[in-house]
């Protein structure tokens, strides 16, 4: 019976212990929630910036191309400010890749918060499933108990009326040995007169 208690206080004990893993994991959650959406942002704000560099190179390249247009006569004028648009346009597209390696890295974290938030789903899933599986067990044991304790008290209230029959078989049979011994004197007597 105790090893029973005990095993249910374990099991109480590991109860509240799932449930703090659980409050736990759903904190973390929460946080990597907050850390999913400042990423968005973050995303946002790149391919905003993104696009305002595109916006801006792309009105400087037709801006510079209208210039060649219309100073086709001074080639040698042009072709200096070709070389400089040409470093400036490798030095944007430098830019470019570098922004957009850096929107893949971000991209590589979220996918992997998106796979530790399954994981944490995942084990949440595990600890609320092992909950239940006590709880059961609990109920289980609780049942059984109750059980016992209705069949120790039917089996005192059969011994107590075995017991009260007993005891009634007994006073009849002193009673009717009592009376055969009142009447055998009398019988003497009367076979005596």
């Amino acid at each position: 019976m105790s090893s029973l208690i005990d095993m249910q206080r374990s099991y109480k004990e590991k109860e509240t212990n799932v449930k703090e893993e659980i409050q736990k994991l759903t904190q973390l959650s929460l946080i990597k929630d907050d850390e999913i959406v400042n990423l968005d942002i973050e995303l946002k704000s790149l391919s905003n910036f993104l696009d305002q560099v595109r916006e801006t190179q792309t009105q400087k390249i037709e801006l510079y191309k209208s210039q060649i247009e219309d100073n086709k006569k001074v080639i040698k004028r042009q072709d200096k400010l070709i070389v400089d648009l040409q470093q400036r346009n490798e030095l944007s597209m430098n830019e470019v890749a570098v922004t957009q390696d850096q929107v893949s890295q971000k991209v590589k974290q979220q996918d992997t918060i998106q796979i530790k938030m399954r994981e944490l789903s995942d084990q949440r899933d595990f600890f609320c499933g092992s909950i239940s599986n006590l709880e059961e067990r609990i109920q289980t044991f609780r049942s059984y108990i109750q059980t016992q304790n209705m069949n120790a008290g039917i089996a005192n209230r059969l011994q107590q009326q075995n017991q009260n029959h007993n005891d009634l078989n007994s006073s009849a049979m002193n009673a009717q040995q009592s009376s055969s011994n009142y009447n055998a004197p009398k019988r003497r007597v009367n076979s005596r007169g």
